[in-house]
């Protein structure tokens, strides 16, 4: 599997073209291996944007039933990581919740305290 974030380096082989395959498919795959072959490539990170929708996925995912196992599997993460992602919404809709409900509370610190 390749991340984003890595460098991938595209070899005219057959272990290339197999590892490429999987990923993208076999025509893209060998229409990379001729455009790129014995070079680096920089894949990037996921944008903000997308990460937000597979992020969205998780949950809806998650509301539907599927385990915290499965999520992992199939979005190729951690348990930790999904565990993270469905607590830190878990904790936003109860901050929501609430906030309608309880007075929010302000703390001013003397200027005295302010200064590094």
């Amino acid at each position: 599997m390749v991340f984003g974030g890595t460098r991938l380096y595209i070899a005219d082989s057959e272990r290339s073209r197999q590892r490429l395959a999987v990923i993208i498919g076999e025509t893209l795959a060998e229409k990379m291996i001729a455009q790129y072959k014995g070079q680096s490539l920089n894949l990037p990170r996921l944008s903000t944007l997308e990460i937000e929708k597979r992020k969205q996925a998780i949950l809806a995912d998650h509301q539907n039933g599927m385990s915290n196992r499965d999520l992992a599997m199939k979005y190729e993460m951690t348990e930790r990581h999904i565990r993270s992602i469905v607590s830190s919404h878990n904790n936003k809709t109860d901050a929501d919740t609430t906030e309608d409900t309880e007075p929010q509370k302000q703390f001013i610190l003397p200027r005295s305290r302010l200064r590094h």
